[in-house]
């Protein structure tokens, strides 16, 4: 393979992760400065990559987000060793979570200092919230997130807390002092909750998915628009969601603390 094959293919999955370390979608000129090419050569790559279906046009005019064929290769991957242990337990737990609810559900897992879907069931009804297999969101930034975050080991937290945390909407929490703080009532709770901290519109629930030593090993996430997820109903769905990720959390060899 040649040098400059070699490079196109490097610019190929830079892009890739600039699209996934975006809010979701990312324009053409927001792409074309975050890897430093050429706007014409950007829309090349982006075409070639859609045709292929590892982009896909965002339902904003204009803008691009990682498509199909990742989530094919993550579903791949993830069906592997640990991972595909925790998804093959999880799949028939979350089919009945969004059977029950009507409402998208998730499995994500820590990846780094970020956080990355592994597993996805989508609600059935018209207008539904959204979390792609295979896409990557800060380790801050909303539900899954912050039950993946609020359970890890306290130097863990710190080193996240620390850094310049990244504001997606205007209700990401990016004060260290909101974050320790909400942190400690998400530990005390059991659940974490999200209102419209990575999109505009969506809320979500999530709990924390143990292992056999009792260390945060994923997040269970419910998601839905902001009008079918309210005060009203909201502590029933999240006894839900907590009891699902005890399900699995129960299989992975977890047991409750005695009191």
């Amino acid at each position: 393979m040649s040098a400059s094959s070699l490079k196109t293919i490097d610019k190929a999955i830079d892009l890739l992760w600039a699209i996934a370390h975006g809010s979701g979608s990312s324009s053409v000129d927001e792409l074309s400065s975050e890897i430093q090419l050429p706007k014409s050569t950007t829309y090349r790559f982006l075409k070639t990559l859609q045709e292929r279906g590892f982009v896909d046009a965002s339902a904003e005019y204009g803008k691009y987000r990682l498509g199909p064929s990742l989530s094919l290769l993550s579903n791949n991957s993830s069906r592997n060793g640990h991972h595909g242990t925790l998804c093959e337990l999880a799949l028939p737990v979350m089919r009945r979570l969004t059977s029950e609810t009507g409402e998208t559900t998730f499995l994500c897992i820590k990846s780094g200092w970020e956080t990355i879907c592994i597993e996805s069931i989508e609600s059935r009804q018209r207008i539904i919230s959204r979390f792609f297999v295979g896409e990557v969101r800060s380790l801050h930034v909303g539900a899954a997130s912050k039950a993946l975050l609020a359970f890890l080991p306290d130097r863990d937290i710190e080193m996240i807390v620390q850094q310049k945390l990244s504001r997606v909407t205007k209700n990401t929490i990016t004060d260290p002092v909101k974050l320790r703080k909400e942190l400690r009532e998400i530990r005390e709770k059991g659940y974490a909750y999200s209102d419209q901290e990575f999109i505009v519109g969506a809320r979500a629930i999530s709990a924390p998915v143990l292992d056999e030593r009792g260390d945060v090993t994923a997040s269970m996430t419910l998601s839905a628009p902001v009008h079918r997820i309210e005060n009203s109903n909201r502590e029933t769905l999240a006894a839900r969601v907590v009891g699902a990720a005890r399900e699995v959390s129960a299989s992975l060899g977890w047991k409750e603390a005695e009191e």
